[in-house]
């Protein structure tokens, strides 16, 4: 499951409740460790599953009926309404995946096809986001290769871009209450050349050196506040940022700093 001087997962990795860890905290533990496989994510009777290769998410499946490839473009405006039904025939009479079909009907564009499959896979990951409740399985079964599209997506820009996506505002600020203090974490899972930060974003994380509170944070960036809310969540899920009691008696010159 790794290879050579990769870092083991915890066991709390590998399969458990939801009500105890995240679906970010897995992703991080997952390209921590490099792994290759299967991430089961069930919540009632929702089912989602996640194919991972090296520790990235290569591929992404839900049997909610919105969340399928052929409602996932017509809410993409790439295939009308009007002509679900025909694809949906031609798929069930050949035995066609969706997208084939589209394909065969002058529907989809080839080249267009892996940003498309790119784009739903993130939008099925960062549904799961919110979940408090479900549970999780990861095994070491290899993703289907056949006609499989060649994806890899970075899991720390994957979780900073759903949290800019998906959180509404009011529970950013119960995660981000304006008296927190934030730190850079001393053994990140991800390097800063790594994450794709626009340059307030940037600057921002350089700010965050654990001497200023989240409101001093709102004060002093060009940032509108869900933006401010939003990176420092996001930063913390990835674990790049983390909140800690200092001990008695230490300095703020002893303080990890990203450069100001």
């Amino acid at each position: 499951m790794s290879g050579p001087g990769r870092r083991p997962p915890p066991e709390w990795s590998l399969s458990g409740d939801l009500k105890n860890t995240s679906v970010p905290r897995l992703l991080n533990a997952y390209y921590e460790a490099r792994h290759s496989g299967e991430l089961k994510l069930k919540q009632g009777s929702v089912l989602k599953v996640v194919y991972f290769e090296a520790g990235r998410p290569v591929y992404a499946a839900s049997n909610l009926a919105h969340e399928r490839f052929g409602r996932f473009c017509v809410r993409r405006g790439v295939l009308p309404e009007a002509k679900q039904q025909e694809v949906a025939a031609l798929a069930r009479e050949q035995n066609l995946r969706t997208s084939d079909a589209m394909m065969r009907l002058g529907l989809l564009d080839t080249r267009k096809y892996p940003q498309l499959i790119e784009e739903q896979v993130k939008e099925i990951l960062w549904s799961t986001f919110s979940w408090t409740e479900g549970a999780y399985g990861f095994s070491p079964t290899r993703p289907p290769r056949s006609g499989l599209v060649k994806l890899s997506v970075f899991p720390g820009d994957l979780i900073l871009e759903g949290v800019l996506r998906s959180e509404p505002l009011e529970t950013l600020r119960q995660h981000m209450p304006r008296s927190r203090r934030l730190f850079p974490a001393a053994a990140p899972p991800y390097g800063l050349h790594e994450l794709k930060l626009k340059g307030p974003q940037a600057l921002l994380l350089a700010y965050t050196d654990g001497s200023k509170t989240v409101a001093d944070l709102l004060s002093i960036t060009e940032l509108p506040e869900r933006g401010v809310l939003a990176t420092l969540r996001g930063l913390e899920l990835i674990g790049v940022l983390e909140e800690r009691r200092d001990e008695p008696g230490t300095s703020s010159r002893n303080r990890i700093s990203f450069g100001l």
